[in-house]
């Protein structure tokens, strides 16, 4: 989303000053609920958090991506085929490690993680260096198997999904420009595969 929406503010907005803060691992709802951020896109969002509201985006399915001296599996791999393999994930309070935790769990194995890596230009390193695998949503995933080389499989068996959405806070007002923003983004993600904005407004209509 941020390359199209710089793209789209710039063309609309132009006297915005927009701030983007890419992270992975950082609790960017902390920024929000602290005022230090007005919005944010991140996994999760299914949980109520005191202070917050949450506008489900898009759902991202989960991929393995490995490093081009390993073999390649099919474009499609099983959560029972990944039981061997070398892991980097995120630690286990982040929504897609804990996603992965309970795909390994409900067919009785855990994912052999070798080490827990919350920084995505590292993790690029470690799997352009051969050292393993990690497993990531489908956005990222393609963006690290490209800046490194590899190759990536999406998991099937059973397939994982992690969920999108935006957040708020539920209890301090948008700036203009902030509100602006928002809509920009909705109006991008509505435009993605697998977007649930345009179900979750025609539900509220309906409501």
């Amino acid at each position: 989303l941020a390359l199209p929406l710089l793209r789209t503010v710039r063309a609309r907005h132009p006297g915005i000053l927009l701030y983007l803060n890419e992270t992975y691992g950082t609790t960017l709802s902390e920024l929000v609920m602290n005022g230090r951020m007005d919005l944010a896109v991140l996994y999760g969002g299914k949980t109520a958090v005191h202070g917050l509201s949450f506008v489900p985006l898009l759902r991202e399915q989960l991929y393995v991506v490995g490093p081009a001296s390993m073999m390649a599996p099919p474009g499609e791999i099983s959560v029972p085929a990944l039981a061997d393999m070398d892991l980097y994930l995120a630690r286990p309070y982040n929504v897609v490690r804990k996603m992965v935790n309970e795909a390994f769990a409900a067919i009785g194995q855990a994912p052999k993680v070798v080490a827990e890596i919350e920084s995505a230009s590292t993790l690029t390193a470690v799997i352009a260096d051969g050292l393993g695998a990690t497993i990531l949503p489908e956005s990222m995933a393609r963006q690290v198997a490209a800046s490194c080389g590899g190759w990536q499989s999406r998991i099937v068996d059973p397939i994982i999904e992690a969920p999108l959405a935006l957040c708020q806070s539920d209890h301090l007002p948008l700036s203009e420009p902030a509100q602006a923003i928002k809509e920009i983004l909705l109006e991008l993600v509505a435009g993605l595969p697998g977007n649930v904005v345009v179900a979750e407004e025609r539900a509220q209509k309906a409501s």
